[in-house]
């Protein structure tokens, strides 16, 4: 399959003049992954690339102060499923991108997806003295229309597919794009929690959503050209 390196500058420029997918010189098909290393297991196909960003790059986020909030009110807690990170009890948060981390960038599904073969993991503590554990992969960020999708996981059984986790402003992300020494930037996209989310995380967990169109996280999308950069 050709695989087209699409420059970061034109990727925007195209999603925010045409809203469309991209047209690339071969056509998307779906292969399995293996599951992300988590407590469940999702039984989504990744679809194979057909163009790509960049090879290397990392993103850093922050989780909100709401979402914090609420995950305190509930006793539970926010993790990482490798190969993302989260140093400090779910404040912040880091994951690889790129093609040499396994993400992929496709034009399914009527805009251009990238996709991540990990996410979020949250434990909830529930009166009988087990935890209701939820997992977030894989993750997948859409363009044109935007928004930040996950396969939902709740212990070990997939309960929805690419369902729609948070709405992502396209205009305003693509206002932050900037150029650094080894590639692109994105800064501060803010991500907002979806009532679908919230309703279904309520229905699963036995308790309230975090709140509908409250602030869920923000990240900062590097995109390198070159390996090795500590951003």
């Amino acid at each position: 399959m050709r695989r087209t390196h699409l420059h970061f500058a034109a990727l925007a420029t195209a999603v925010a003049a045409a809203g469309l997918a991209l047209p690339v010189g071969a056509d998307a098909t779906t292969a399995p992954v293996p599951a992300p290393v988590g407590s469940g297991q999702s039984t989504s196909g990744f679809p194979k690339p057909n163009l790509y960003v960049s090879p290397y790059g990392e993103a850093k986020g922050t989780i909100s102060a709401e979402t914090r909030a609420w995950l305190a009110g509930r006793h539970a807690t926010l993790g990482t499923i490798a190969p993302w990170k989260t140093p400090d009890n779910g404040k912040t948060f880091s994951l690889p991108i790129g093609t040499e981390a396994n993400d992929t960038v496709s034009t399914l599904e009527g805009g251009v997806l990238i996709s991540y073969p990990a996410g979020f993991t949250f434990r909830f503590p529930q009166d009988d003295g087990h935890d209701t554990v939820v997992d977030f992969a894989p993750t997948y960020i859409r363009l044109a229309p935007t928004d930040w999708s996950v396969t939902v996981v709740v212990d070990g059984a997939v309960v929805a597919e690419k369902i729609p986790m948070g709405t992502i402003s396209t205009a305003g992300s693509l206002a932050t794009l900037q150029p650094t020494l080894t590639g692109y930037k994105l800064s501060n996209v803010d991500v907002y929690w979806t009532k679908q989310m919230s309703e279904l995380l309520a229905g699963t967990t036995n308790g309230t959503g975090p709140t509908a169109g409250s602030l869920a996280l923000s990240f900062t999308p590097y995109f390198d050209s070159v390996p090795g950069v500590h951003h």
